[in-house]
């Protein structure tokens, strides 16, 4: 998961605020909440746990637990059938804030207990995207899913940056375990602002039965399953590299400071850059044709990685990777 999820919109009822700009500001604050836990854990963590001396193999295998943003369709009808949006919000955040501060002063020492706890933290990060997700589509009118998507994935690529670059930088002059601490507080205030939010009618309750038979009734389209093996696996090769870019930084021996400051920027205005002349692109040839060659441009990536450690780790050719 490198941007969350565009949804379509079901228009909020004459109930909700009027105002755009109140509604948008709500959006932003809710993807700053859900960005953050994902920054920390794709960015931040890698970095910490290697410059910890954790091995590589180590923290790659901590890496899967990020399986549970693409599992948590598993789960999503509970948010629906239980409670509100914004206590699910709100309680994951806590949940975020409690599993993070734990993790502060357990330390990089991997054991099964701090796989335990951070794996809950993915799971309360990935509950806490599906009521946010839930949320944004009730509150947006069908005219406004364009502005409403721009404001999502830059309040959400402004939280990882928070988190994977000032964050980073500040273990520069404060240990580790204040940095954690103080992404929890980020946390826990978030998660106080998501009460104050405006409350939306809750959906037509659905059985299980009927969500699983609109699945199966999806499924037995023509040209289903092809779709879902490339939803599925299109992202996957940059989504393997991920946890694993932020490591080969530390081996080439970027610092904290430098990653923070310089390289963890140019990755932020690269991804909004891209995502850009994507969207002019897709316009242009379509989405289809537009998949296809934006997938082979996707590949340029890996290869600049290989060919910065072919280099022998050069700071220029590693940074010039990353903008990649």
């Amino acid at each position: 998961m490198t941007a969350p999820p565009t949804a379509p919109a079901s228009g909020p009822t004459a109930a909700l605020p009027r105002p755009r700009a109140l509604r948008f500001g709500w959006i932003g604050v809710f993807y700053l909440g859900s960005g953050l836990p994902f920054g920390v854990f794709k960015e931040l963590f890698p970095v910490w746990l290697r410059s910890a001396g954790v091995a590589v193999d180590t923290i790659g295998w901590l890496g899967g637990l990020a399986s549970a943003w693409s599992l948590k369709v598993l789960w999503s009808p509970l948010v629906d059938r239980i409670g509100g949006r914004r206590p699910w919000i709100a309680g994951s955040l806590v949940g975020c804030a409690a599993a993070l501060t734990a993790v502060a002063f357990a330390g990089p020492n991997v054991s099964p207990l701090f796989i335990f706890v951070v794996g809950a933290f993915v799971v309360a990060s990935a509950t806490q995207d599906v009521a946010v997700d839930a949320w944004t589509i009730g509150i947006v009118e069908k005219d406004e899913e364009g502005p409403a998507n721009s404001v999502r994935v830059v309040a959400y690529r402004v939280a990882m940056w928070v988190a994977g670059g000032l964050a980073v930088a500040l273990a520069a002059w404060l240990p580790w375990r204040a940095v954690l601490v103080l992404l929890s507080i980020m946390m826990l205030g978030l998660a106080v602002a998501a009460l104050f939010a405006p409350a939306l009618p809750r959906p037509p309750s659905r059985t299980l039965r009927s969500l699983f038979a609109g699945l199966a009734a999806w499924l037995r389209e023509p040209g289903a399953l092809p779709l879902a093996a490339v939803v599925l696996l299109y992202k996957m090769p940059d989504a393997a590299l991920g946890m694993m870019v932020r490591t080969f930084w530390v081996d080439a021996g970027l610092t904290v400071e430098f990653i923070g400051l310089w390289v963890s920027p140019l990755t932020l205005f690269a991804t909004i850059g891209g995502a850009a002349i994507g969207g002019l692109l897709v316009a242009r040839v379509g989405i289809l044709n537009g998949l296809l060659w934006l997938g082979l441009a996707q590949m340029l990536s890996n290869v600049a990685y290989s060919l910065a450690d072919w280099s022998g780790r050069a700071r220029e050719i590693v940074v010039a990777a990353a903008g990649v």
